[in-house]
């Protein structure tokens, strides 16, 4: 049960600290691990924003907790002991020069094109409805491409392109 709560305690830490979603939705609505199931035998996790740490407690006690270590790095899961991390986290380095003025993929700018004559604008529309039917489906975002464009696109209350979502 150990493993799982750290699972959540990580889930959590990253939606809240890096997609900047509440914590009491990620637990009812993201992610598979852990289950669904087993969620309801865990404690409620327990955001400290100071420290940017999640804590998840199992039945039997034993706390598990996960740390934001950077927007690169994203959140870590510290021992079940409580000993600290055993590495010092460090930003990774990156030599792409994504801007909201690149084109897509590499950036944020989508060419203003018609749909292409092969697919059916209707059925298109009927498929991004239907990913987010019925209303508890709990879709956050649903991204269509085709041949390398994005050809529709939808995205869940308080949700944009720019939210970091787990996949």
């Amino acid at each position: 049960m150990s493993h799982h709560a750290a699972a959540l305690a990580r889930v959590v830490c990253a939606a809240v600290f890096i997609s900047g979603l509440d914590a009491d939705f990620v637990v009812a609505n993201a992610g598979a691990i852990p289950p669904f199931d087993v969620r309801k035998d865990l404690g409620r996790p327990v955001v400290h924003a100071a420290k940017k740490t999640v804590d998840v407690a199992t039945p039997k006690g034993v706390v598990r907790s996960a740390q934001f270590v950077g927007a690169r790095q994203g959140c870590v899961v510290a021992a079940e002991s409580g000993a600290p991390l055993h590495f010092a986290p460090k930003e990774p380095t990156t030599s792409l020069t994504t801007t909201a003025s690149s084109p897509w993929p590499a950036g944020e700018v989508l060419p203003q094109e018609s749909l292409p004559a092969q697919i059916d604008a209707a059925k298109l529309k009927q498929a991004v409805d239907t990913a987010f039917e019925p209303a508890g489906a709990m879709t956050s975002a649903f991204v269509v491409t085709w041949r390398g464009k994005i050809i529709a696109e939808r995205y869940a209350p308080g949700i944009t392109p720019q939210t970091p979502l787990e996949s």
